[in-house]
């Protein structure tokens, strides 16, 4: 058994329960454990205080890891902003400089970041589990392409992601196919607050090349917000015409869900 601290994110835990609901079901079936720990907050993300006070930015997120780092665990994240944002701050309070920094604002409400934790994404733990360690699983028949999306490329192991999610849906009957979208700006943020017409028109452009360069019936994203601007935005683009042919969107948890079997699901 493997623990981790679970940390949904606001995304998956206040838009999206029932995504949520599945993804503790994969985690229970793979014998992964995940410790709720009180007290979390927001991670924040980048287009937050990030955008206006960048230390301030970085003291919420390594308040967030000191509660963690407390209970001696790690954090697991299906969320590809809050894997970033954890994955930022650890690296920027390298330099000691900002280290001492965040930890006189942190020592104003009695805690202190150590930088002794390490962040998890979702896909980082069904490659172990699933990839590694070869789990009884169905073979689903789909046939997808892979958005990775625009978080789990600012890491520093950027090149692995879009291979690990291709082998993991690879051992659960997914084949995917590659077109030259697959890492493409999808549309959400700040850019669909203030224009949702300019917001789906990145969306369009990577159906286009889903459209023009595979068979695919479907879209598997990594990201809740890549999943939930391709769903929402493929609506409005069939709705205005600007598209004909509408692709199943699945987050990769869905899928792993799926093939689990019946008797697994709650």
């Amino acid at each position: 058994m493997t623990g981790y601290a679970f940390f949904p994110g606001c995304k998956v835990a206040f838009e999206m329960p029932e995504l949520e609901r599945k993804i503790r079901d994969t985690l229970r079936y793979l014998s992964v454990d995940v410790v709720d720990v009180g007290g979390l907050s927001c991670c924040p993300g980048y287009d937050s205080v990030m955008s206006f006070d960048s230390t301030t930015s970085l003291a919420i997120t390594a308040r967030n890891l000191s509660i963690v780092e407390e209970q001696n665990l790690d954090i697991l994240t299906p969320c590809s902003e809050c894997f970033s944002v954890f994955k930022y701050a650890i690296s920027r309070l390298e330099d000691e400089k900002l280290f001492l920094d965040v930890n006189s604002k942190l020592a104003k409400i009695g805690r202190i970041y150590r930088g002794k934790i390490r962040v998890l994404h979702i896909t980082d733990v069904y490659y172990d589990e699933i990839v590694k360690k070869n789990p009884k699983t169905a073979k689903l028949g789909l046939k997808a392409g892979i958005h990775t999306g625009c978080h789990l490329l600012y890491t520093e192991k950027s090149s692995e992601y879009l291979e690990k999610i291709k082998r993991i849906l690879n051992k659960i009957g997914v084949s995917t196919e590659k077109y030259s979208r697959e890492d493409y700006y999808c549309g959400k943020g700040s850019i669909r607050l203030l224009s949702p017409e300019s917001s789906a028109e990145f969306t369009e452009r990577l159906i286009e090349s889903l459209d023009a360069e595979t068979d695919v019936q479907a879209i598997v994203a990594a990201c809740p917000h890549c999943y939930d601007q391709i769903k929402t935005a493929q609506e409005s683009l069939l709705g205005r015409g600007k598209i004909s042919k509408r692709y199943d969107v699945y987050h990769i948890s869905e899928l792993v869900w799926l093939a689990m079997g019946p008797g697994e699901r709650t």
